[in-house]
This record gives structure tokens, C-alpha cells and sequence, in this order.
């Protein structure tokens, strides 16, 4: 027993002092950025990439359903053995003491995992300085001015699109090959997103994709509105090129959706910067955010209602709390700014719009 407890403490030490020393290294982005992010960080992602391709499903939702099950299926055996004798229960306390004192060591490795195989990338420099973007508060009448740009393609393609256009599952990877040389950094993985089979339990829960780390799988919802599919998972493709931050995750999806050959994937990208852009103008200049507005087509309105409408269904309790997890967990990963990260996409597009804008 005392070999025991010795071999557990010295797996604790050690595991405390792996994440001691990866806590020091995030004190250092540019090192991050160049050892980890752009040279390990790659072949990882691409090993576990290319295992997790070869299952048509979702491994993280499916070990996920396991554990839950087992779950379960232990609190029912320990129930139905409340009958047993006394000797029996005692048995079963030490057991699950001993047990107990794993956890501490099970909780280590687990965020040490976390941190190898991807948390790291948190820490790395700011995409706007790896991509040389001037990156500063603008004008309201330059966000006007690249939200109407968005507006007017969202309106141009959506005359374009036919009824069998919505109903396509596009290669969203595409995009990333045709991204300009710049943004090459972002495009080293290669990816495709899974749609999940509990779709619905996502939808109460608010979340439109989720990543999966250990498995670098992109995973998303295939509940939500047909048009912010493909946005959505090249979104989590972004993730797993490392783009951990949401807003840079936003913005490559964006940049991958525009440089995409299909034109409803153009139009999912155009939509998803139109819906921050105009929560961005909203917030400092109504008045222009109003004759901003008056530009969308009716088409272009009707499915932003689909969109919001359907949101707006599994409003509740749920969300709420999911939305307080998702929160709590991107504080704890260096995003100060919890889910709100997600609107600074907009800083990131304005900086680079004369770019992308002559596509």
C-alpha cells in the first residue's frame, strides 16, 4: 500500500511540474508560435487527424455516449447492491477510496494532454501579428463601409443560388487551399467537419460547432440553418489548424468561405461577417447601422430570420448555463473577454479588407 501511494505521488509531482513548466512557456508567444503552433503543433494534429478521418462519426461524441453510459449503468449496479451484506459494503467503501485517490493524477494528465495536443496554441501570438495586420479601432464609417461590401455580395449571390444549392454538403477544405500566401500558416492541416447525431442536445445548448481536441475533429451542428453550415465548419477546421481564439477562428472561417469556388459557401462566409459587422456598427452608431440595414435584399432578410429564428427555439435554461461554461472555460484559457472575444473578428476583417475585398 505504501509502494502504492508512493508511485501516485511521484506521478503527481511529475505531472505538476510538466504543467509548471508549460505555464513558464506561455509567458513566451513567439516561442509558442514558432516551436509549437507552426512546427509540433502540425504533425500532431495531423496524425490524430487522419486516424479520427477514417470513422465517418463523431469519435469525441461517441466516447463521450460511452462514458456516460457506463456512467450510468454504475450508479444503477451500485443501487441494486445496497442489499448486500455489510462486509460487502465495507469492501465496496475501501474500493472506492482507493479509486477516489486516482483522480487527482487522472485530472493532471488529462490537462496535461489538453495543453500537448492543443491548449498550447492559446498561447500564441495574436493572429494579427502573425499575419503583419494593422489591427486598431476604425472609424464607424469604415465599419459602415465594409459592412455594406458584405451586404451587397450577400445580395449579388443569393440571386445566384438555387433550391439544390442549400441542400449540398460542400468540401469546405477547398477554401483553405485557395487562401492567400499570408494566411498559408492557417492551412498546414488538412480537415473536414463531422455532423453530430445529438445535433438537438447542441441546439439547446446554443452551440453551433465544438472542436474536439483530442481527436483534432471539427464536429458540428446539423440542425442549424442550412446556410451557416459551411461558415460554421470551417470555423472548426480553423481550430484544428490551431486557431484556438474564437474572434481568429471567426475571421479564418470567413477568409476560407471567400476564397471557397462554390458560391453558397461565399455567401455563408459573407453572412457570418455581416451578422458581426452589424452588431459591431449597432453598438456605436445606430443611425448608420439603420440605413445600413435598408440595403438587404428581402432574400438575404429572410433567411437571417430563419437564422435567428431558429436560435431563438431553444432559448432557455440550458443555453444560459452552456453559454456560463463555454465562458468560464475561454477565461481560463487566456480569452479575458470570455464569448464577447467572438465580436473582436471585426477588428481583424477591417485590417485586411483592401485585401480580400479585390479577391
Amino acid at each position: 500500500m505504501i509502494e502504492v501511494d508512493i508511485k501516485r505521488w511521484k506521478m503527481i509531482i511529475g505531472l505538476s511540474i510538466s504543467l509548471f513548466v508549460i505555464r513558464i512557456l506561455t509567458f513566451k508567444p513567439e516561442w509558442i508560435e514558432r516551436y509549437y503552433s507552426q512546427s509540433i503543433y502540425p504533425i500532431i494534429a495531423g496524425i490524430l487527424s487522419k486516424t479520427s478521418s477514417i470513422f465517418p462519426f463523431s469519435l469525441g461524441e461517441s466516447v463521450l455516449f460511452i462514458v456516460i453510459s457506463l456512467t450510468i449503468i454504475k450508479i444503477i449496479t451500485i443501487f441494486l447492491k445496497k442489499m448486500k451484506m455489510r462486509s460487502m459494503i465495507i469492501s465496496r467503501d475501501l474500493e472506492q477510496k482507493l479509486r477516489i485517490r486516482h483522480i487527482p493524477s487522472a485530472v493532471l494528465l488529462f490537462v496535461l494532454l489538453f495543453q500537448v495536443v492543443w491548449g498550447l496554441n492559446y498561447s500564441r501570438l495574436p493572429l494579427g501579428v502573425t499575419l503583419n495586420l494593422d489591427v486598431r479601432p476604425r472609424e464607424s464609417s469604415e465599419l459602415y463601409n465594409v459592412l455594406i461590401w458584405h451586404i451587397e455580395e450577400a445580395n449579388t449571390i443569393r440571386l445566384t443560388l438555387k433550391e439544390d444549392d442549400f441542400k449540398r454538403r460542400y468540401d469546405i477544405w477547398t477554401g483553405y487551399t485557395e487562401l492567400p500566401e499570408a494566411l498559408q500558416v492557417v492551412s498546414k492541416v488538412k480537415g473536414r467537419g463531422k455532423y453530430l447525431a445529438s445535433s438537438l442536445f447542441f441546439s439547446y445548448a446554443g452551440i453551433a460547432g465544438i472542436y474536439n481536441p483530442f481527436f483534432s475533429e471539427p464536429n458540428v451542428n446539423a440542425m442549424q440553418v442550412d446556410f451557416m453550415l459551411p461558415v460554421v465548419e470551417a470555423h472548426e477546421i480553423a481550430h484544428l489548424q490551431g486557431v484556438a481564439r474564437e474572434d481568429e477562428a471567426n475571421y479564418v472561417a470567413v477568409r476560407a468561405s471567400l476564397s471557397h469556388d462554390q458560391p453558397f459557401v461565399n455567401y455563408s462566409g459573407n453572412m457570418l461577417a455581416l451578422i458581426h459587422l452589424s452588431n459591431a456598427l449597432y453598438e456605436v452608431d445606430s443611425v448608420l447601422w439603420e440605413e445600413a440595414m435598408l440595403g438587404i435584399s428581402e432574400l438575404v432578410e429572410g433567411d437571417l430570420d430563419r437564422n435567428r429564428e431558429f436560435w431563438q427555439m431553444y432559448d432557455g435554461w440550458f443555453e444560459e448555463a452552456s453559454n456560463d461554461l463555454n465562458d468560464t472555460y475561454l477565461k481560463m484559457n487566456g480569452q479575458e473577454d470570455g464569448i464577447q472575444s467572438y465580436g473582436r473578428m471585426v477588428d481583424l476583417l477591417l485590417a485586411s479588407f483592401s485585401e480580400y475585398k479585390n479577391k
